[in-house]
């Protein structure tokens, strides 16, 4: 009988787990379910694909300078 009761307990507890309230995040939300599922089927492709979009536009928007920075931190470490 106890082990019903436990039993009973823990159905319980799964269904009260089980339940999750959709993500909102206001007018970004359309947005957010476009995106999200890309990062989740290929993490890394994602990954390198924005950190060379972001490298660029570094490069575009301060040029030099930024070599010479990479060359100084490369220099220090």
């Amino acid at each position: 009988m106890n082990n019903k009761k436990t039993y009973q307990l823990l159905v319980d507890k799964m269904r009260e787990v089980a339940v999750i309230p959709t993500q909102e995040m206001g007018f970004l939300t359309p947005y957010y379910k476009k995106i999200v599922p890309r990062f989740k089927h290929s993490p890394w492709k994602s990954a390198i694909i924005l950190s060379s979009f972001f490298a660029f536009l570094l490069y575009f928007l301060l040029g030099t300078t930024l070599i010479k920075l990479v060359s100084l931190l490369q220099f220090g470490f």
